[in-house]
């Protein structure tokens, strides 16, 4: 799945689907784990089978460059 723009174009959001609960956290911790590298957080829902994933930049109240480096990392961790 490839990274879009959210409903409000202020944010980066991207879904993956998750075999079950014990994959979709899994998941979330290694994008936890970029986040934490990279000081920047995305927000993170997951449950059974899915992880959703939304980026911005709070202070800025859209997106910036950093949203950008930060999914294109995840990415590079996920692949």
């Amino acid at each position: 799945p490839s990274w879009n723009s959210g409903e409000d174009n202020r944010t980066l959001v991207k879904s993956f689907l998750t075999e079950d609960f014990d994959s979709a956290l899994a998941l979330t911790n290694r994008i936890a784990e970029v986040a934490k590298i990279e000081g920047h957080f995305p927000d993170i829902k997951f449950g059974w089978k899915y992880v959703f994933i939304s980026i911005y930049t709070h202070v800025v109240g859209g997106i910036c460059e950093n949203d950008f480096i930060l999914a294109a990392k995840i990415d590079t961790a996920l692949s």
